[in-house]
């Protein structure tokens, strides 16, 4: 099983802070333009494989109520994307700066109603972390990294239309704790932890990504992830000042 050190140099490898910071952003003509949020995929290791940390939403809530996610929101004014993921988490389930340590971030994705969202990723390095989950989150719960590499209870639904894009929408169906509450992960969620996942884990998935990458014949887990930042520049139009990736 990978160590803290191995994830360390593992994200180090994918993680773009030029390319994929608010601070980048805001030299793409399109993405500058758009509300900015970030969320944090946080990874922490228990029962001998690392958990992936997701949340479900308060039913209260007006946007998404009742699904998976990742704490996270809207920045504020003049914060990066690392302060503000963290905030959140510390706002939504009582995570301390202390307790967590930031290895890197992965492509930022344009969620359905057009916010630009930024993924930070860090390890929960406190074994002794106890979520307190404000009025805006249900619950919190950990599932395996490798759940998200695993064609076990998953299904894709392609093509989803946003705007002239098409994008791959995965669902996995999963059995948490004692209660045995079924909860779905699905969208922005699962495509980020699918993404982290491969990092964490060091191997692809067992299914497709994306159909429109079948072609390539991607079998290296850096490769695929580049793959996908790339689509994301595509995506969002040039840099002024940056070079692609």
């Amino acid at each position: 099983m990978s160590s803290s050190q191995e994830l360390l140099h593992r994200f180090a490898r994918v993680s773009n802070y030029d390319h994929w910071s608010f601070e980048a952003i805001q030299k793409h003509k399109t993405a500058s333009c758009m509300p900015r949020a970030a969320v944090l995929v946080s990874f922490i290791f228990k029962s001998g494989t690392w958990k992936i940390l997701l949340t479900i939403r308060s039913a209260k809530l007006r946007t998404e109520p009742n699904t998976v996610s990742f704490p996270g929101g809207m920045a504020e004014e003049g914060e990066s994307e690392v302060e503000t993921a963290l905030r959140e988490a510390n706002e939504e389930i009582g995570l301390e700066r202390h307790q967590i340590t930031v290895i890197g971030n992965m492509p930022p994705i344009i969620n359905r109603s057009g916010k630009l969202v930024c993924p930070v990723v860090g390890l929960i390095t406190d074994q002794n972390f106890d979520p307190k989950p404000n009025e805006e989150v249900d619950k919190v719960f950990y599932l395996p990294a490798e759940r998200f590499l695993s064609s076990v209870d998953h299904s894709i639904k392609y093509p989803v239309m946003l705007g002239n894009v098409d994008y791959a929408v995965h669902f996995f169906y999963d059995t948490i704790d004692a209660s045995e509450e079924t909860v779905t992960t699905y969208g922005l969620t699962a495509h980020l932890a699918i993404c982290a996942s491969i990092v964490v884990c060091n191997k692809l998935p067992e299914f497709e990504i994306h159909p429109k990458f079948n072609s390539l014949s991607i079998n290296d887990p850096y490769i695929w992830l580049r793959t996908i930042a790339k689509n994301f520049n595509d995506i969002i139009g040039p840099q002024t000042n940056v070079s692609k990736l």
